[in-house]
C-alpha cells in the first residue's frame, strides 16, 4: 500500500509536468491519486513538489507557497514564447559596453509588488480556453495582467549575451515574462534559455530526487503529511478529540493550547501518534472561539 504524503521530485528538462506524474502514478497504481502543486515548463528542470494518495486534498496548502529560480536570461533575441521553445520574432544587437549596473538597476525596477504580463504561450484559460492553446491556434491573444510579488531578483552573472538571474518570488509568478521585461528595461529583445526551479517554500532542490524507479523506493521517499505541513502551526489532540474532529466536529479552544492568534489562519490537527488527523481554522465568536476542521484525512 502506498502511503499518503509529499514526494520531492527533481524533474529534468524535457518531460512536462504531468509526464512526471503519469510516472509516478504507474508506480503507485491505477486507484491512487497523484498531483502536482505547481507546474513547471517542460524545458524547465528543477523541484516538483507532488501529493500522494490523500494528500492530494492538501494541495491547497502548498500551492501557493513562495518560489525560488535560477535562471539565463539571452539579450538581443525575442521569442514568441519568451523562452527558447519558441521561434525568433525580433533580433537586435547587445552594446557591448552594457555593465552591471544598468543591469542592477533594470532589475531593481522589476523587484517589489508590480504588474505581470503572463506570455500567450501559458496554461491560462481565457473564457474557458487555454492560452497556448488559442495561440497555436493562430488567435492573437493576451494574457490577463495580474499581481506578483518579486521579493529578490539577483544578477549572478553577466556573461554578454546572457545574463544569469536568482530570483524569490510569489506563486503564479512567470519567469519567462521577467526575462521578456528585463530586456525591455534595457531597451533589447530578450527571452528566458533555461530555468531551474530550487524552492517551493520550504522544500529545497537538494533534497529532491529523480522520478522513483520502482514502488519501493516510492514508498520509502514519500514524506507523511504532518512532517510535510511542518511550516504550519500545530494542536496536539488527545484521543477524544481525534474522534471527535474525524466526524467533522469542531474543538473549544479552551480545551487546547493556541497554536496561532490568526483567525482562519491553517493549524495542523495532529493525533497522540503523530499523524496528521486534519487541517483546520480557528474561528473566534467574540472571545471564544473552535477549531474547525477543513480537511480530514481518513483514519
Amino acid at each position: 500500500m502506498i502511503p499518503a504524503g509529499i514526494l520531492t521530485i527533481d524533474k529534468p528538462s524535457g518531460p512536462t509536468s504531468h509526464d512526471v506524474v503519469q510516472m509516478v502514478r504507474r508506480l503507485a497504481g491505477r486507484r491512487v491519486r497523484v498531483g502536482h502543486c505547481g507546474t513547471l515548463d517542460p524545458l524547465a528542470s528543477g523541484l516538483l513538489v507532488l501529493t500522494v494518495a490523500a494528500a492530494t486534498r492538501l494541495s491547497r496548502y502548498f500551492v501557493g507557497l513562495d518560489k525560488e529560480y535560477e535562471g539565463r536570461v539571452r539579450l538581443g533575441e525575442a521569442t514568441d514564447t519568451f523562452d527558447a521553445a519558441g521561434e525568433i520574432t525580433e533580433r537586435m544587437p547587445v552594446p557591448p559596453d552594457l555593465d552591471e549596473q544598468a543591469v542592477g538597476a533594470a532589475a531593481r525596477r522589476l523587484t517589489g509588488t508590480i504588474e505581470q504580463e503572463p506570455p500567450a504561450y501559458s496554461a491560462i484559460k481565457v473564457e474557458g480556453k487555454r492560452l497556448h492553446a488559442r495561440a497555436r491556434a493562430g488567435e492573437e491573444v493576451r494574457a490577463p495582467v495580474r499581481r506578483i510579488e518579486i521579493h529578490d531578483l539577483e544578477i549572478t552573472a553577466l556573461e554578454l549575451p546572457d545574463i544569469r538571474i536568482r530570483v524569490r518570488c510569489s506563486s503564479g509568478t512567470y519567469v519567462r515574462s521577467i526575462a521578456r521585461d528585463l530586456g525591455a528595461l534595457l531597451r533589447l529583445p530578450a527571452h528566458l534559455v533555461s530555468l531551474v526551479r530550487t524552492a517551493v517554500g520550504p522544500f529545497a532542490l537538494r533534497d529532491a530526487a529523480p522520478p522513483p524507479a520502482d514502488t519501493d523506493e516510492l514508498r520509502a521517499r514519500i514524506v507523511p503529511p504532518a512532517r510535510a505541513l511542518d511550516f504550519l502551526p500545530a494542536m496536539l489532540l488527545d484521543a477524544n478529540q481525534v474522534d471527535r474532529m474525524r466526524v467533522g466536529g469542531s474543538l473549544p479552544l479552551g480545551d487546547l493550547p493556541v497554536a496561532s492568534d490568526s483567525p482562519h489562519s491553517p493549524v495542523r490537527a495532529i493525533g497522540p501518534d503523530g499523524e496528521l488527523v486534519a487541517m483546520a481554522e480557528i474561528e473566534r465568536v467574540g472571545d471564544a472561539g473552535v477549531l474547525q476542521p477543513r480537511v480530514v484525512l481518513s483514519n
